[in-house]
């Protein structure tokens, strides 16, 4: 059986301006980089065998963030 975990990016200073990215590379705010970091927390106990995200900064980041619970 396979399990899927979804999850956005943490909040950016457009995202707070309710600006749309798109595929502006816009970096996370410090809201968002606690909002990741508290993610990963949250689910610690899920032990993936692969991470993928997008190739913006902010996803990147998001993704880093969480992955240093695993």
């Amino acid at each position: 059986m396979f399990e899927f975990l979804f999850f956005r990016h943490g909040e950016t200073d457009w995202n707070k301006a309710h600006l749309f990215q798109g595929h502006t590379d816009i970096p996370l705010n410090e809201t968002g980089k606690s909002q990741a970091a508290a993610m990963g927390e949250r689910i610690r106990h899920w032990k993936p065998d692969v991470m993928l995200c997008s190739d913006l900064v902010r996803a990147r980041d998001t993704g880093e963030a969480a992955n240093q619970y695993w």
